[in-house]
């Protein structure tokens, strides 16, 4: 369904229990890795929650190292309860008023929230691909190793003060 993301995300798990702890990301936040993703199931499951956000200054990490995750009961019930464009179109919209947000911090004492990490702009993507440059194995790069290379190559007042205004970027 093209106008409708939230029944292509629990269309595509239909063969899945509702237990399942479902993992969103964006195509346009490269720096994502399969070990920050097991340290925020570890919080999510820990803490018992129902949602949880990694993103930005709540989190410690670069805009666009967006990673939510919940579990697939939520989804199919958000689906089952709204008919909000923006619930439909954005996915978790729903289950954040249901729940509330809740951050992983663990690495908020990188204070790298206010640099950008997302790719909405060419000048984004020219920022991403210098730090992803001479890194010999990309999928196996830390995270920590892209944050570290993104705050010597990335200006802060860049990083905050966009001077374009993209129409239709995922965030």
């Amino acid at each position: 369904d093209l106008n409708n993301t939230l029944k292509r995300f629990v269309d595509a798990l239909a063969e899945f229990d509702d237990t399942t702890v479902v993992f969103r990301l964006t195509a346009d936040n490269t720096f994502p890795d399969g070990y920050l993703l097991d340290e925020i199931e570890k919080d999510f499951l820990s803490r018992k929650l129902q949602y949880l956000s990694c993103n930005g200054e709540a989190s410690g990490l670069p805009y666009g190292t967006s990673v939510e995750s919940t579990y697939l009961r939520n989804l199919r019930d958000a689906l089952n309860n709204t008919s909000q464009q923006y619930d439909l179109e954005h996915v978790t919209p729903y289950i954040i008023r249901k729940f509330g947000m809740r951050h992983f911090d663990k690495y908020n004492n990188l204070k790298a929230g206010l640099y950008r990490s997302t790719i909405d702009t060419f000048e984004d993507f020219l920022t991403v691909q210098r730090v992803f440059f001479n890194i010999k194995n990309p999928i196996l790069a830390p995270i920590t190793l892209l944050i570290e290379k993104l705050k010597k190559i990335q200006h802060l007042h860049t990083a905050c003060n966009l001077k374009k205004l993209v129409i239709g970027g995922a965030q």
